[in-house]
């Protein structure tokens, strides 16, 4: 059986990557605003509306093109 204090850390720990999903996949996309992305994140995020803003902001974004392996042919 798992103990109350493992269920809050475990909660805790959701709840973080929760928080900052927009901030990962902003990060994930190579988006150019990924800095400011995660500093509103980190700042307004917890307002709920910045959270949105932050969501929206991050999959609406132009992504950079990544790289492509260049054989030479």
């Amino acid at each position: 059986m798992i103990s109350h204090l493992t269920m809050e850390w475990i909660k805790t720990i959701i709840l973080l990557a929760v928080y900052f999903l927009p901030g990962y996949i902003a990060l994930h996309r190579q988006v150019g605003s990924f800095l400011p992305i995660a500093l509103m994140n980190l700042f307004f995020g917890w307002t709920g509306i910045g959270w949105i803003i932050c969501l929206i902001w991050s999959v609406s974004d132009d992504a950079q093109p990544k790289s492509e392996l260049w054989v030479g042919y």
